[in-house]
């Protein structure tokens, strides 16, 4: 049947189906992963969104950058090598290279596509615009599409975009040239993101900052494919002292990232019990000026900063465990060359800004702020939309003795849709300010 169909269709199925169903599948490889994550025992959405993270970095790296360079660079040679192996060494050691004349232009096309549609936000727009209208039937779904923006979900924009990081080091020992290209790239994109944060995006998931510090981590495989790259060319052209060189280096990068994952470790998973004591010293503090205790004259004492809670063991473990805790070699590039408690921290950030309040939770918010919300939360109010024949001034009558419900701020128009006044949005019934954690 479709060796039947005119050549025009028959050129259109065969040159752009196949492209459209490559990027169908990896669309749904982000989907696939957060499945699967779930399924493996993650419990909140942020442990989801960073499972989800590691397993598409490690698909990118070797579905668009290792395949992508291996079919440019060995095809090139594949015929020469079957006719004469005794050249393989040599041959690719010239022509490997030559892979990087694809991510030339793959960089520059990657930060106009993506920082067009990522301003452009095509799908956003379509839902809003048009699907909007048909799915959203009720005041309440009307009211929370227009107030929503579209949500950014880390654990699948990272890994795209550290991927070409990770292209750019990978190549920028073999050819510099990339480095060029890429940072065009990166500056297309960093423009199109740096406004769509600003004014069109939010974040879904909230994974307090794990996430950027895993997408620089991901970063060291950059270093690792170049280290890789330099031994395989070093030892195919017949450098032996420069591969053996490599190997050193490549060894010496694994012990400094795993010294400094020691390290880094336990300041990223524990919290000083400062914080905690932050309520007694403000009401120790309160208590003591209105005894008048506290001399106008009198210096402010800077409370002590808490020691560190330093891991117990015996032997070369617990020695190397305790080194960690107090930041090891990293300590005057990550404390400054000592360690600032909270309290004397906030202290200096009131004194930088002085007259400006520091961000807090409301008081019923910071109640509630470590339970679950299905303990915590109110039940909805119901919202329905008034009509002009009483319907709905009779059903809040009935229903308000059972559940709070109004029919405030929204209406029937003459053709029956519901509308709503859009430009009073913090008066509508269900309003409630966003809690910033």
């Amino acid at each position: 049947i479709i060796d039947d169909l005119p050549s025009p269709v028959l050129g259109v199925i065969s040159g752009l189906l196949p492209a459209l169903l490559i990027s169908a599948l990896l669309a749904l490889v982000p989907i696939i992963c957060r499945f699967l994550a779930v399924w493996a025992g993650s419990v909140t959405l942020s442990q989801v969104e960073l499972k989800t993270e590691g397993w598409y970095f490690a698909f990118q790296v070797v579905q668009v950058f290792l395949i992508t360079t291996f079919s440019s660079g060995a095809s090139s040679v594949a015929k020469q090598i079957v006719d004469d192996l005794s050249q393989a060494p040599e041959l690719l050691a010239k022509n490997l290279p030559k892979a990087s004349n694809f991510y030339l232009s793959f960089f520059v096309l990657q930060g106009l596509t993506v920082a067009a549609t990522t301003v452009f936000q095509v799908l956003p727009l379509i839902m809003f615009s048009f699907l909007g209208k048909i799915l959203d039937r009720t005041p309440r779904k009307k009211y929370n599409r227009w107030i929503t923006l579209a949500g950014l979900s880390w654990g699948d924009t990272y890994p795209r975009f550290t991927n070409l990081a990770v292209i750019a080091i990978a190549y920028s020992c073999i050819a510099p040239l990339v480095l060029g290209f890429a940072t065009i790239g990166f500056y297309l994109l960093y423009l199109a993101f740096r406004y769509n944060l600003f004014y069109a995006l939010t974040t879904t998931v909230d994974t307090k900052g794990d996430a950027y510090g895993r997408a620089l981590q991901h970063l060291t495989v950059g270093v690792y494919l170049t280290e890789l790259c330099l031994i395989g060319l070093f030892a195919a052209s017949g450098g032996t002292k420069p591969a053996q060189l490599m190997v050193f280096l490549f060894i010496l990068t694994i012990l400094y990232q795993t010294y400094m994952n020691l390290v880094l470790t336990p300041l990223e998973n524990t919290l000083s019990d400062d914080p905690m004591a932050e309520d007694e010293v403000d009401a120790r503090a309160q208590a003591s000026i209105e005894d008048g205790a506290a001399q106008p004259d009198e210096p402010a004492r800077e409370n002590p900063p808490n020691p560190p809670i330093e891991p117990t063991g015996s032997g070369w473990m617990g020695k190397l465990a305790a080194h960690c805790a107090r930041g090891g070699l990293f300590a005057p590039f990550l404390f400054h060359g000592s360690r600032i408690s909270y309290l004397a921290l906030r202290a200096q950030l009131r004194s930088a800004f002085p007259g400006q309040p520091l961000p807090s939770l409301p008081e019923d918010a910071a109640k509630d702020a470590y339970f679950n919300p299905a303990v915590t939360v109110k039940t909805p109010k119901l919202w329905v939309a008034k009509d002009d024949i009483g319907i709905s001034k009779e059903e809040v009558e009935k229903t308000k003795k059972v559940v709070e419900i109004t029919d405030e701020g929204a209406r029937f128009d003459g053709k029956g849709n519901i509308v709503w006044d859009q430009e009073k949005v913090r008066e509508a019934p269900i309003w409630k300010e966003r809690v910033e954690y």
